[in-house]
């Protein structure tokens, strides 16, 4: 547990009772005493509270593990951090306890928000080009503006998405 890279947790009753130092680290603690003892609630983000504790029953009824999933994670600080987290349960000092396992993905989904962001610019920018414009993948046409359309003489986009680039193109073009 305490050599793991990854951050790992161990509650039971609703309390953390372990904790490895990765988790120490994620979490913006200094030492385990800042969280052994403490509610496991304190640290799950309003947003993720009531699927957290519902997973969390579950396990102590008798479930074995909980798939991974997101959920968003108040550190000491008070930082939000997103983590996509899993648990398992395990016999600690004659007590059914769940060892939380979680990984703080909190710059990847920036990092898609952005991209997601970029992307609508860029098919915003695409389709009101007075351009013909078409772009394709692996020679299969995933997008096309209505100017594009216009001159391969279609009704709307979705005549020409998923086609082969190399139908619009005369064979002896080629």
């Amino acid at each position: 547990l305490e050599h793991s890279p990854v951050p790992i947790t161990v509650h039971s009753e609703g309390k953390v009772v372990l904790i490895n130092s990765r988790a120490i680290s994620v979490l913006r603690g200094e030492s385990p005493e800042q969280f052994i003892g403490q509610p496991i609630i304190k640290f799950i983000h309003p947003d993720s509270r009531a699927q957290a504790m519902e997973r969390v029953e579950k396990l102590y009824a008798g479930a074995e593990t909980a798939p991974f999933m997101e959920q968003k994670f108040i550190c000491l600080d008070g930082t939000e951090i997103v983590t996509e987290v899993t648990a398992t349960t395990v016999e600690l000092e004659g007590k059914r306890s769940s060892q939380v396992v979680f990984n703080d993905i909190t710059e990847r989904k920036e990092a898609e928000r952005v991209l997601k962001e970029s992307e609508k610019g860029y098919r915003t920018l695409i389709e009101s080009s007075p351009v013909p414009i078409m772009v394709h993948i692996n020679e299969e046409i995933v997008l096309i503006n209505s100017r594009a359309v216009e001159v391969f003489r279609g009704n709307s986009a979705k005549d020409f998405i998923g086609m082969s680039v190399w139908k619009l193109i005369p064979p002896e073009s080629i």
